[in-house]
């Protein structure tokens, strides 16, 4: 049994950028080699299954590793293709990789919602719109209240009533208190909006109300048995009490942000759609908010949709130049890493769904040029004639990637 404590090509992709953030921590390298060591040494060893078996790993940092001449795994590993599951039917806008969106596997779905009906009668669920979709589905009379930060939810599903959406920045926006006794928090993985999550969330239960609080496994980047100690230190503060950690309770489904990161990397067809799991903290609101409401300040990117395609601008990053034209920082254009931690967003100012990722010396003129096409018409000069060419380009090779 694994004990958790606390393809030759692409590699030049794989181990650029990707190295230094996997080595930043030889402890946490020494542990990914060890808890692939005790897999291989356990099972017959596919690569799926690995991924699967390991506590949050991501797939890209584990063929890496296996890569490593190091290491000697390679050798032990099985390839195995899995089929490509896409949905189809999503209501919700696609996903966006600097919106941290991963969503819920259906047999997740499933499970949470029936527990969330027999939980509690006022549920408020923060940062997961397919969870808020389901309980909606399951049981219309229930009328859970969503926060996101994603404007387009609204746009995107139909019969929605005013009290049932409030889009919301919970980072750092005011908010609008829905007493409850349920509060379901699905934050982006990382310390200060886990923190901003929590308090929120805090402040909207009733005493002996339930806080779920999705957390990273230990093995999802360096560092995070450290910060689920500071977490739970943290809510200890906004006077909840853990009842129970459940490890690799939720599954997400792949966004295709994440498919296209993997495709790039060269690995796409032997990771299993499903592979990600999350941990759940259960809380119990025991006591009084003792500290005030933590602020985070993310950079703002304006954005944009075509066709149901997303496009980030970073129209806060200096303009170095007028041409408006979208610039290569990476081969291929579709960064091959999700990490945050990865130095080559740096040079990213325009950033799209399918995880393509362009510099841009006059991001403002370009955001200009966007609205014009979208409002049916295309620039008249040169210059801004060829980038909104592009812009088109790009929607469609987008457009096809979605439709796999």
């Amino acid at each position: 049994m694994l004990k958790w404590h606390g393809m030759v090509t692409h590699a030049k992709l794989l181990r650029q950028g990707l190295e230094e953030v996997a080595t930043k921590d030889e402890h946490y390298r020494a542990d990914v080699v060890r808890w692939i060591r005790e897999f291989v040494g356990h099972h017959d060893a596919d690569f799926g299954d690995l991924i699967r078996a390991l506590p949050g790993v991501d797939p890209i940092v584990v063929r890496m590793h296996l890569d490593d001449a190091a290491s000697g795994l390679s050798s032990s590993i099985r390839w195995t293709r899995y089929d490509s599951v896409v949905s189809k039917d999503d209501p919700l806008p696609v996903p966006h990789p600097l919106d941290f969106d991963w969503r819920f596997t259906n047999a997740t779905l499933r499970s949470l919602s029936d527990e969330l009906l027999e939980a509690g009668s006022r549920r408020t669920i923060l940062g997961a719109p397919s969870l808020w979709l389901s309980l909606r589905d399951r049981k219309p009379s229930t009328s859970p209240c969503l926060f996101d930060a994603n404007p387009l939810i609204v746009r995107s599903v139909s019969d929605i009533k005013a009290q049932e959406v409030s889009i919301t920045n919970l980072l750092a926006d005011p908010f609008e208190v829905v007493t409850s006794d349920i509060v379901f928090a699905d934050p982006p993985w990382y310390p200060e909006h886990l923190k901003a999550f929590s308090w929120v969330g805090s402040s909207l239960l009733d005493a002996r109300g339930v806080l779920y609080l999705s957390v990273p496994p230990v093995g999802t980047r360096p560092g995070v048995e450290r910060e689920r100690a500071e977490l739970l230190s943290w809510t200890n503060k906004l006077g909840l009490t853990p009842r129970c950690i459940r490890s690799g309770a939720l599954g997400y489904a792949m966004p295709p942000f994440e498919r296209a990161a993997l495709s790039a990397a060269g690995i796409l067809p032997f990771v299993p759609h499903d592979w990600r799991r999350g941990d759940l903290i259960v809380f119990e609101r025991t006591g009084d908010i003792q500290v005030s409401r933590p602020q985070v300040h993310d950079k703002p990117w304006s954005e944009r949709t075509i066709d149901g395609i997303r496009i980030k601008i970073d129209v806060s990053a200096p303009a170095p130049g007028t041409e408006p034209n979208l610039v290569s920082v990476i081969d291929g254009d579709v960064l091959p890493s999700i990490s945050r931690r990865d130095d080559r967003r740096g040079a990213v100012h325009v950033w799209t769904s399918g995880n393509r990722v362009f510099g841009c010396a006059a991001p403002n003129r370009l955001l200009e040029i966007i609205d014009t096409l979208i409002g049916g018409a295309l620039p008249t000069s040169p210059s801004d004639r060829s980038a909104a060419m592009s812009i088109k380009v790009l929607v469609e090779q987008e457009k096809r990637d979605l439709a796999v």
